[in-house]
């Protein structure tokens, strides 16, 4: 009787198994598209046998838990190329930003210092025509005025910068929130013995998002606690606590500090990575560069002009004043031509102050173009570290080019690493629906089988109550 009732279980819980295993593989073809599912598998195990009558005896299955897929190895790579790609793609507009601004084109500032020298080379012909030195002037003013414009469009570009760093660090500070959060629900659940497999899915999506954005490494303590630090090593998550990334403007720039609670850290190149570390990149090492050579060119280019100028007579037979006019940094620390783009100008203003002839002692000849073609002659001169004027600046805008095709060539390589690695955790852990089909048949038959059993077993029972 009591081994009847006792197949009558053993049934009971194949019906049971079956229902949950449906349940299973149903949830993991829902899921199937489900951006960062893991796939889920029913954990089962035998029922511990008992002894009756000097046999022992199968109790059935139980259902032991709810497995998640996962693959360490797949998830941090996930993490590492995320940052990679964030990283790239974050320098892109702001590099193509950089290339139009120095472009080599043309109207660009080479075009206008060729520009330059052909009206001092016209002005060698006629060297008293008011209209040819006045348009001498002209052509001065036009670099100026070039050079400054290139100096304040590559500020506003790292400004833009400043700005998306700044939005950037609000999101980061509420994924550094929610990535403790979810460290502290997913151990109370475990403890508990539920499952916590979407919380484990939806935080593996964060720090996918966190390295893309600011570039991270994680581990897992002891606790089941994922911790989160910079690759300086720096701790972002810790348990249950999120240090604060806080953006303040110093001169003018965003500066991050990392607020860990009880202290603080200035966060710089080698902290960061992804999208901020990306856009850092180009604000405090490419665009700083530009200014210095475009600093450099127009340093040179005024102190050789100027030097000529200031060799000749103007038209009034008085000596040659400097032609153009620029400040430079007072910082002890920095580059004698270190600010000269920003406030290049045209120290003079009327056409009889262009100093077209050479001072020939003991008289002065003002209607001479010796001065002039001495001035043409810049031109063609290595002046500028080796190069003349517009190879050295064709050196600046070819140097942005290639940072622009190195940017292109290692974004595509991030990306397509990305996708591969995408691809391994599909294959890894991802849902296959044909295998859950096949599953979901396998579970169904098992039902019937399990209802068929208990059938069996209750006509059985019917028989032995009616004897």
């Amino acid at each position: 009787m009591s081994g009847l009732f006792g197949a009558l279980n053993v049934g009971k819980t194949g019906l049971m198994l079956s229902q949950k295993g449906v349940e299973v593989a149903g949830n993991n073809v829902t899921n199937a598209n489900t951006e960062g599912y893991s796939r889920q598998t029913l954990e089962v195990s035998s029922a511990p046998s008992l002894e009756f009558n000097g046999t022992m005896v199968g109790q059935g299955a139980v259902a032991t838990g709810i497995a998640r897929e996962e693959s360490v190895f797949v998830t941090q790579q996930l993490i590492d190329k995320s940052a990679d790609f964030g990283e790239q793609d974050a320098m892109t507009e702001s590099l193509e930003e950089v290339e139009r601004i120095v472009s080599v084109s043309d109207n660009n500032l080479a075009a206008d210092i060729d520009e330059f020298f052909v009206s001092w080379q016209s002005l060698s012909t006629d060297p008293s025509s008011d209209v040819t030195r006045q348009e001498v002037i002209q052509m001065g003013d036009i670099i100026a005025d070039n050079l400054v414009q290139m100096n304040d469009e590559l500020e506003n570009v790292q400004e833009n910068i400043n700005v998306s760093i700044e939005s950037e660090v609000e999101s980061l500070n509420q994924m550094l929130e929610q990535v403790a959060e979810l460290n502290q629900r997913i151990v109370s659940t475990e403890v508990t013995g539920d499952s916590a497999n979407g919380l484990l899915d939806e935080q593996d999506l964060l720090l996918q998002e966190l390295a893309q954005t600011i570039g991270i490494q994680t581990y897992t303590t002891e606790s089941g606690m994922v911790s989160v630090q910079l690759s300086s090593g720096l701790p972002l998550v810790e348990g249950g606590d999120a240090s604060t990334v806080v953006a303040n403007r110093v001169a003018g720039d965003v500066q991050l500090t990392l607020n860990m609670g009880g202290s603080e850290a200035t966060l710089g190149l080698d902290d960061v990575g992804g999208e901020i570390g990306g856009m850092l990149t180009v604000r405090d090492e490419v665009i700083p560069d530009v200014q210095s050579d475009l600093d450099q060119l127009a340093y040179t280019f005024a102190n050789e002009i100027n030097a000529i100028h200031e060799a000749g007579v103007d038209s009034d037979g008085n000596s040659g004043s400097a032609f153009f006019s620029y400040t430079t940094s007072s910082d002890p620390s920095a580059e004698a031509w270190t600010g000269a783009a920003s406030t290049l100008a045209v120290a003079i203003t009327e056409p009889s102050e262009v100093a077209v002839g050479t001072i020939l002692p003991p008289d002065n000849t003002s209607g001479d173009n010796t001065n002039a073609l001495a001035m043409v002659a810049l031109q063609e001169q290595e002046l500028v570290d080796g190069s003349t004027f517009n190879e050295f600046y064709s050196k600046i805008a070819s140097g942005v080019g290639l940072d622009v095709e190195r940017n292109e060539f290692e974004l595509s390589v991030a990306e397509d690493a990305l996708v591969q690695v995408q691809n391994m955790r599909d294959v890894a852990v991802g849902v296959s629906t044909d295998e859950e089909l096949l599953l979901l048949t396998q579970y169904q038959s098992g039902y019937q089988a399990s209802a068929k059993y208990i059938s069996a077993v209750q006509d059985m029972l019917d028989v032995l109550m009616a004897i």
